[in-house]
């Protein structure tokens, strides 16, 4: 699952997900908890 980044022709942002929630994408990734894996490219 795709939470935040692409997946094929598919793309959502954390200003995506912070648009739809009225507040900052800043927050938005702040909320994450460390259980979630996190991937770097």
């Amino acid at each position: 699952m795709v939470l935040i980044g692409r997946q094929g022709d598919d793309e959502i942002g954390a200003n995506d997900i912070a648009g739809r929630l009225g507040t900052i994408g800043y927050e938005i990734l702040t909320m994450l908890g460390p259980r979630i894996e996190r991937r770097y490219r």
